[in-house]
Parts: structure tokens; C-alpha cells; sequence
């Protein structure tokens, strides 16, 4: 038992230093329940073509959250998410953005930092990508019940 919780332990402490290195700049805000990941083009999460890390201020997140209102609106009903924002500005100058949702009962503080995968969970994981230039949110994906 005792090698099981030693291995569970260091595998968690080697995905949060690993973690910690990529998204040295993430910004969060506990009280609206989200956080602001650098943008990395080699992880496997977010992908966007030919692009490269940029900021969003809190005016950005507002305009985000007004765009995305009506794909999330169902899922807002049923439950309470922590937000996971990674933006990047493409070749022609377009800040693009990955969301990514998770039911708040899933939070772990190193979700201030790292991108939180989840292979299953029906709605209580959404990811959903906008133009903030164009004013479009192009793609909405909801996991599959597992």
C-alpha cells in the first residue's frame, strides 16, 4: 500500500514541476473561477496552426464570455465550471482562443497552471475555441460519458 501511495505521489509531483515550468506566467483568478495559461505550442492541448502566445486582458474576457453565451447556456444550468483560458495570436494577426471547462468539483490548484484532460465526464468538460477577433466561436466539444 504504501508503494502505490508513494508512486501516486510522485507522479502528481512530477506533472505539477512539469507543469509549473511550461505556464510560468498563468495568471488566476480564484473569485470568477479561472485561469489564464501561456499558451505552448508544443503541448498537446490547445493546438492552433501557426501561432504564437499572446495575452488576454479582463475587458477580453468579458467579450469572450458574451460570445460563447450561447453554446454554454445549457451547460451553465446544471453546473458551476472553473475556466481555463490559453490564447494565441495566428499569421494574420487574430487572437484566438481556447476554453477550457470543467465542473468546479473537479478543481485542483495545480489547474491554475496545467490543462486539465478529462477522456469522459459528459458535460462537466466542454472546450470551446473563439476567433476574439472575428467575434466567433468556431468549435464547442463536450466529452463523451464515460
Amino acid at each position: 500500500m504504501r508503494k502505490i501511495y508513494f508512486l501516486i505521489t510522485l507522479l502528481f509531483t512530477l506533472a505539477f514541476v512539469k507543469c509549473k515550468t511550461y505556464n510560468k506566467q498563468a495568471e488566476v483568478d480564484k473569485l470568477n473561477h479561472y485561469a489564464i495559461i501561456q499558451y505552448n505550442p508544443n503541448e498537446k492541448y490547445p493546438k492552433f496552426e501557426n501561432a504564437e502566445p499572446t495575452n488576454l486582458t479582463y475587458e477580453e474576457i468579458l467579450k469572450l464570455e458574451r460570445i460563447i453565451m450561447p453554446k454554454i447556456i445549457k451547460n451553465l444550468k446544471e453546473h458551476k465550471y472553473f475556466r481555463q483560458y490559453v490564447a494565441a495570436k495566428n499569421l494574420d494577426g487574430e487572437k484566438l482562443v481556447w476554453i477550457n471547462f470543467f465542473c468546479e468539483e473537479y478543481y485542483n490548484p495545480s489547474d491554475e497552471i496545467c490543462i486539465m484532460e478529462g477522456a469522459d465526464g459528459g458535460n462537466c468538460f466542454f472546450q470551446v475555441k473563439v476567433n476574439l477577433t472575428k467575434e466567433d466561436c468556431y468549435f464547442y466539444m463536450e466529452n463523451m460519458e464515460g
